[in-house]
């Protein structure tokens, strides 16, 4: 008799998990469809669809090129500037101007990435005349530009790196005594 009415324990508890699982799923099911839902009005807003490689597109990654070279260049000269100036000798000289110069150019440069991104944005959601030639040459500056700030970070270290190898093989080597 006991071993029947643990059986029949077991059994509902059994029951009981598969029917809150069965409902936890359907939760997440229905979940799952609206956020699909909403991922596909994004997609559809975005234009995201199959492009091929064309002309267009290899418009729009000359423009990126363009102005990534230019933001490149913008820290750089304004680096080259002030290492000509203070001219640092030690490595924490060459990282307080690195940082200087990084913290008096990265406006100028997100205000150029933010202002073409936001320029791009109604070209990418353009639906009229045109923009089948458009937008696919919007995507490649659109998308590039939103890495593009990692130059930001990668122009000043690497700048900074061959200046303190060059701060490196100029030390002297003093004498022992």
């Amino acid at each position: 008799m006991l071993h029947s009415s643990a059986y029949c324990i077991m059994h509902t508890f059994r029951e009981k998990a598969l029917a809150h699982t069965y409902l936890a799923n359907a939760q997440f099911d229905t979940i799952r469809l609206k956020l699909l839902k909403i991922g596909a009005e994004v997609r559809e807003l975005f234009q995201v669809h199959q492009i091929n490689l064309s002309v267009a597109i290899w418009v729009g990654f000359l423009a990126l090129f363009g102005i990534a070279t230019d933001n490149g260049v913008l820290l750089a000269t304004y680096l080259d500037d002030i290492f000509r100036r203070e001219k640092p000798k030690t490595v924490e000289e060459i990282h307080r101007a690195t940082i200087e110069a990084g913290i008096r150019r990265v406006r100028p440069c997100l205000m150029t990435t933010a202002t073409t991104i936001l320029a791009l944005l109604p070209v990418l959601t353009s639906t009229g005349r045109g923009s089948d030639i458009m937008v696919p040459m919007a995507i490649p500056s659109f998308g590039g530009m939103l890495v593009q700030i990692v130059t930001l970070l990668v122009v000043p270290v690497l700048y900074a790196a061959i200046k303190e190898i060059g701060a490196k093989i100029k030390k002297p080597v003093l004498p022992n005594n």
